[in-house]
């Protein structure tokens, strides 16, 4: 089995659901055997944190010879794991007329035991004159799909994924085959950040003291924005609270975006407020929610007290939020 070869390049990313900016990496690998035998294993690790992947492979079998490719993801142990399998039986003469029907069997395997188990017949879309099957894993938008085709897709289903952070896909073959094609492109992220505070206690209780104007806790008022360049996944409760070894204040994300439970929690740093020179207006970095950083040309205010606005200008958004005394 050759190694493999990484490439990190720039791409454009969304933001929410349908804006883009540029920023993120983007992890590419690629693995050139020149053949796949029964008992070597693939493996792609994926980054432990990230907005979308890509995980694709490739084969040449001979229409008189079996295919049979696994992908085992979200594996706990050698006895939980889900599971996707493209197979087809050997055909009795090389028919280049009438492609051999293929199969794509979906399953989920708990404690040993086989469950949630689905096999789908594929035909229509087939082409006898090829020799290469295509087996996909793709995620993005917090949906997970298979796709199966040939020269195109001749086959999709969403399927349940769980985002373990330490997540492995396994490849393994159960007769001979030539890879074609073995790529894995994930969207990596950067890890949320943990702010200071252990809880909500201990944020209430440092709120509770302070006199600084800037800090505080904040709940959704309202927005102005364009629904097709960025979406707002919920309500949004936030504390604003002066950083310890910078300038500035952290947005603390406290709860309200059901959508992004997932990924955040709450004690996470959803952005930073940076100074300007301009009482109450700051320049401001925020984390998305697939965890990608905007600030371009991104700023927020802090007016009177009691009106916290955040601007994305490149967006055609802004999205205000007003005091509260405490959050639930």
């Amino acid at each position: 089995m050759k190694a493999s070869a990484a490439i990190c390049t720039a791409i454009l990313l969304p933001l929410c659901a349908a804006a883009q900016v540029p920023g993120a990496l983007r992890h590419e690998f690629y693995h050139r055997p020149l053949e796949w035998l029964p008992g070597d294993t693939l493996r792609d690790s994926l980054p432990p944190a990230f907005a979308a992947f890509d995980a694709h492979l490739r084969v040449r079998v001979a229409s008189h010879h079996r295919l049979d490719i696994s992908l085992i993801y979200n594996r706990r142990d050698s006895l939980n794991y889900r599971l996707c399998r493209l197979y087809r039986d050997p055909a009795p003469i090389d028919d280049r007329i009438v492609a051999a029907p293929v199969y794509i069997f979906v399953s989920e395997i708990s404690g040993g035991m086989e469950v949630n188990a689905h096999t789908h017949k594929l035909s229509r879309g087939l082409n006898a004159q090829s020799d290469d099957y295509s087996l996909k894993l793709l995620r993005a938008h917090g949906t997970t799909v298979v796709v199966a085709g040939q020269d195109g897709e001749v086959f999709r289903q969403q399927l349940e994924f769980d985002d373990t952070g330490r997540e492995e896909l396994l490849w393994l073959c159960g007769e001979k085959a030539a890879v074609v094609r073995h790529t894995l492109t994930a969207d990596a992220v950067d890890e949320p950040v943990r702010s200071r505070f252990v809880d909500a206690d201990a944020l209430q209780a440092y709120l509770r003291r302070s006199t600084d104007p800037n800090e505080g806790y904040w709940v959704y008022f309202d927005r102005d924005s364009d629904p097709l360049r960025m979406s707002i996944p919920g309500n949004y409760r936030l504390a604003t609270v002066r950083r310890e070894d910078a300038d500035g204040y952290e947005i603390v994300y406290l709860g309200g975006a059901p959508k992004s439970a997932r990924r955040w929690s709450p004690m996470l740093v959803k952005g930073y407020l940076l100074p300007t020179g301009f009482t109450g207006h700051f320049d401001l970095v925020w984390f998305d929610l697939n965890g990608h950083k905007q600030q371009r040309e991104t700023s927020a205010d802090i007016t009177d007290g009691s009106s916290f606005t955040l601007y994305f200008p490149l967006h055609g958004s802004k999205v205000r939020f007003r005091r509260t005394l405490k959050t639930d």
